[in-house]
């Protein structure tokens, strides 16, 4: 590495001259690593001078200092390069060598040395005692009190000041928790834990990490992403998520390491081993999409129904999914590319519903109120002209109107939270039990936060289908959604029978969809945002083809800066303006009078709008129908309003794939589902031929980004976290009144069918029936445990439990059973209004 070192074109002039040969010759002999070539050459001389550098050796000659102040400006720069080159290429053992000697450069010690040399404040002499005490290891440290130090260095005085800088370096402690997500792939979720005292003075305000996962033989890196540490935080624990591939064959193990970037010896590492890992079985392939003549709207028979759809003819997948789904009535799975027309398939089935069941009722279930909003209006214009007035209604979430609402509707489209409070107490609801048709939309949203409810609405209508057996209004379940890897056992927990399971690859789309990938390496947010400014402005250009383009960002603030950079570039670069070819310059300047927005009066005379939750409902309209006229070429939305808008594009924009928490008080990665949504995006059938996508990230996420884009998804459960306020809802309602009862609860449930296909995923060791009843029995009693606790509910010792009034509350009025508990807690008899 020295020599390599030494070969930098930088150093071309230096030359060995006469009169340094001798010096060179004696310093040669003190150097600790041997230099193969003669003092003569010089490589040698430059190999020389880096290591009497970092041994602090004097030098005599006036020439030599020379040279060597030259070498030592730019040593520690070169190293780092050397060092950013071997991370590049994924060289496990020299990123971590040519990192040391980086700091050792920086500290002007050597590894072998005491790493307190690293603070100036400890007197030489005091870590010449302790590098003479080499039996001691550096983490044993750690342990010794004040008077064991100073015993070690035979000064008791130091004692206590040693302690101090021990307990200054920057020492984590890190755990890691693993879970198998398909068989290559892994999720890690790293606990970091400063274990040192943080000061600005010594360690400045932020510390920089290097997290370094290897191969087993320490040769290759696998993933690779830097941690900051903040001084305000320094006393947290911290989470670190990401992903890394699983090996083919399954090695014994991976190694997780720390390392410090500014510090020597600051290094911790972990294994991760696979001894007892079991993987999940492969996923079964994709539904081959088949080259059907496309059906047309003629087909659905009556005229009325024909009127409903103005295009010519209905899309492959349509064509492919439209005889199981208006022409018999069994439960179906539709999974397919976002933008591939599911909605349509969705209405094949109600319309079957309309035209063989009079006393049809259907309820059409999403994740988020956008949506419901969106799907309402669509089809309160469309729909409405084949049904009566306050037929199809959107639920608002206030029980008694909501009741009402779905006895007398046809078509009810809620949300998941909102279904589950109306659907807890189905038993006593006529209406909830009337429902023949439940299409339950955004399926790959199980993955997600809202996941858990969606499981218990799904799981509790099967179960009500399965009480109504042999009745005529027999429940039929549709289930549409994204790509998934493992359709097959959604669709079996959803009772779909084989034929009726269309899983489409996620590059089967109707209009085929170009994805480019640009990483960027800066590490803080900001900067990273502002390198992205100049490639978004260079993408619409190149991609756009002078059709719209929308772009999504990672804030509202972001909305508006990213608007005014792409506008400063086209007036920069003097190429006129992003406004559409059919506008009239009138008409424009009379639309800019009526914004309240400044900023966006500014931005829409060039052709650019920008779209935020915080501006006014008129600014909004106007803004959204200009760009639907065409005469706004290019929309900046924040991700988060995604769902929001109903506008589609020639080419999408991803302008960064994290955004900051402020609840966890860190950045995220954008849902996986709001991803796809937005390349959704990109798809205007029958407009485009093509549509583009171009999302724009961080290096170390890229390869996480392209699997889970180009592969369809794996949906686990997270239903085991979120347990306790559905558990405290069936006892209430009692569905659930023992503990056997809440195992035979757990059953009916997607989690249930999981633990079995992916047990690591969900801390079990076995797939044995023994495994899964012992898990199954200690969640029910941890989590009726916890109820109990809260004075939620009670359990007698033959295991039967019965509702308490804090866990009828809870579930009457949708709360969480902590909240109950916390305002139980502090309510006593005096307590007014105000107190609470």
């Amino acid at each position: 590495l020295l020599r390599l070192f030494s070969l930098s074109g930088e150093f071309t002039h230096i030359t060995v001259r006469e009169e340094e040969k001798l010096e060179l010759a004696k310093l040669v002999t003190k150097v600790p690593i041997p230099v193969k070539e003669s003092p003569s050459e010089p490589s040698a001389k430059i190999n020389i001078l880096l290591q009497a550098y970092i041994s602090r050796l004097k030098l005599d000659g006036f020439a030599l200092v020379a040279d060597m102040a030259f070498v030592q400006q730019s040593a520690a720069r070169i190293m780092r390069c050397l060092f950013d080159i071997a991370l590049r290429r994924k060289w496990s053992g020299l990123t971590r060598l040519t990192l040391a000697f980086a700091n050792m450069i920086t500290h002007r010690i050597w590894k072998s040395q005491s790493p307190l040399r690293q603070f100036e404040k400890v007197p030489d002499i005091v870590t010449r005692k302790l590098e003479r005490k080499s039996d001691i290891e550096w983490s044993r440290y750690f342990d010794l009190t004040p008077p064991d130090l100073g015993e070690l260095v035979g000064v008791p005085k130091m004692g206590r000041i040693l302690h101090k800088f021990v307990h200054q370096f920057p020492k984590v402690d890190i755990s890691a928790h693993v879970q198998p997500i398909t068989r290559s792939l892994l999720r890690v979720e790293l606990t970091v834990v400063p274990d040192y005292e943080f000061d600005v003075n010594v360690h400045g305000y932020v510390q920089l990490y290097h997290v370094i996962v290897d191969d087993v033989n320490g040769s290759n890196i696998l993933h690779h992403e830097v941690f900051s540490l903040k001084r305000s935080s320094s006393e947290e624990e911290h989470t670190i998520l990401f992903t890394v591939p699983v090996l083919d064959p399954l090695p014994p193990l991976y190694f997780v390491r720390l390392i410090s970037d500014r510090w020597l010896h600051a290094e911790t590492s972990i294994p991760i081993s696979f001894a007892s890992m079991i993987l999940p079985p492969k996923f079964s392939p994709p539904t081959e999409l088949l080259d059907l003549q496309p059906l047309p709207p003629t087909t659905l028979g009556e005229q009325a129904l024909v009127k409903l759809y103005k295009f010519k003819e209905f899309n492959p997948i349509q064509t492919q999914t439209f005889h199981e789904l208006f022409k018999a009535d069994r439960n179906a799975l539709i999974c397919a590319p976002s933008g591939s027309g599911k909605l349509v398939c969705a209405e094949f089935a109600i319309l079957r519903m309309l035209v063989s069941n009079s006393s049809g009722k259907c309820v059409y279930v999403v994740p988020k109120e956008e949506i419901a909003t969106k799907v309402y209006e669509n089809w309160q214009k469309r729909l409405g002209s084949i049904l009566k007035q306050g037929q199809i209604v959107q639920l608002s979430g206030d029980t008694a109107p909501d009741l009402r609402l779905l006895a007398e509707a046809k078509i009810v489209i809620c949300t998941v939270k909102q279904w589950d409070a109306l659907s807890r107490r189905w038993r006593q609801r006529k209406a909830v039990q009337a429902v023949t048709l439940f299409i339950v939309d955004e399926l790959h949203f199980l993955g997600g936060d809202i996941g858990p409810t969606m499981e218990i609405i799904i799981s509790r209508m099967r179960y009500i289908s399965s009480q109504q057996n042999g009745k005529k209004s027999s429940l039929r379940i549709i289930g549409i959604g994204a790509s998934l890897a493992n359709a097959k056992e959604i669709g079996e927990w959803m009772g779909v029978p084989s034929k009726s399971l269309f899983n489409f690859s996620p590059k089967m789309r109707p209009t085929p969809l170009e994805i480019y990938f640009q990483s960027f390496d800066q590490n803080n947010f900001s900067s990273r945002l502002m390198a992205m400014a100049k490639p978004v402005y260079a993408a619409v250009t190149r991609h756009s083809d002078e059709k719209p383009t929308l772009v999504f960002v990672p804030s509202r603030r972001q909305a508006q800066l990213t608007a005014i950079d792409l506008m400063s570039y086209r007036e920069s670069l003097g190429e006129g303006t992003f406004v559409g070819k059919n506008a009239k310059a009138d008409a424009l300047s009379s639309v800019v009078g009526q914004l309240r927005d400044p900023a966006l009066q500014q931005v829409v005379t060039e052709g650019i709008g920008f779209v935020n939750e915080g501006m006014s409902e008129s600014d909004w309209k106007l803004v959204t129908e200009l760009y639907r006229d065409g005469i706004l070429s290019v929309l900046v939305c924040p991700f988060n309003l995604s769902w929001k808008i109903n506008e589609s594009s020639h080419l999408v924009i991803i302008m960064g794939t994290e955004t900051y928490d402020g609840r966890e008080k860190r950045y995220t990665d954008y849902p996986i589902a709001d991803l796809l949504h937005m390349m959704g995006k990109a798809c205007r059938q029958s407009v485009d031929s093509i549509g583009k996508c171009v999302i724009l990230c961080h290096s170390p996420k890229k390869d996480h980004l392209k699997k889970l884009l180009y592969d369809p998804l794996p949906v686990e459960s997270h239903l085991d976290r979120y347990l306790h306020d559905h558990f405290n809802s069936e006892i209430v309602t009692k569905t659930i009144g023992s503990m056997q009862d809440a195992v035979d609860y757990i059953t009916w449930t997607f989690l249930y069918r999981r633990l079995s296909k992916n047990p690591n995923y969900y801390n079990l060791q076995g797939t044995s029936n023994v495994h899964l009843s012992e898990h199954l029995s200690e969640m029910v009693e941890a989590v009726l445990g916890d109820l109990e606790e809260s004075k939620c509910c009670k359990m007698n010792d033959d295991g039967d439990v019965s509702p308490l009034n804090l866990g009828m509350i809870s579930a009457y009025y949708y709360i969480q059973y902590t909240t109950i508990e916390l305002i139980a807690s502090s309510v006593t008899a005096k307590t007014k209004t105000r107190g609470v």
